[in-house]
């Protein structure tokens, strides 16, 4: 057991016993057909024993971990070159203070008025049939 296993999630947790999905998260896992390597030993077996049907296990020498390990540092590196950069670039400028801070003499001298209220609307006019009565009186 001194290896490494690469294990590959194949079925969703969509519909799992909640302990199952809490597992796969625990292991690494976020998305379909993605690979994780983890070490081979009892805490992981017993990983593997409880979400078998979820996943496939495959064993993997420690030859192709470390020939792809080169690979993934340079990848590594050249994503981390332009964060770095613009990292520089943000320091090189100069900070700007906030527009709100600063006060002209203007704004000083300037008396501040009270806003005005919100007054209520006026009632509704009653409806015409209740207005004035229907009835008319005819004669004869």
């Amino acid at each position: 057991m001194a290896g490494k296993l690469k294990i590959t999630l194949i079925k969703s947790t969509i519909g799992a016993v909640p302990k199952h999905r809490k597992t796969v998260e625990s292991m690494g896992f976020r998305k379909l057909n993605k690979s994780k390597i983890l070490p081979d030993n009892a805490a992981t077996r017993g990983q593997i024993a409880q979400i078998k049907h979820l996943i496939k296990v495959e064993e993997v020498n420690d030859e192709i971990i470390e020939a792809a390990a080169p690979t993934t540092a340079k990848a590594v590196a050249t994503k981390a070159a332009p964060k770095a950069k613009a990292a520089a670039k943000v320091e090189a400028e100069e900070v700007t203070p906030v527009a709100a801070e600063i006060e002209t003499p203007a704004e000083e001298a300037a008396p501040k008025t009270p806003k005005a209220k919100a007054t209520p609307k006026a009632k509704a006019a009653p409806k015409a049939e209740e207005a004035a009565p229907a009835e008319e009186e005819v004669s004869e």
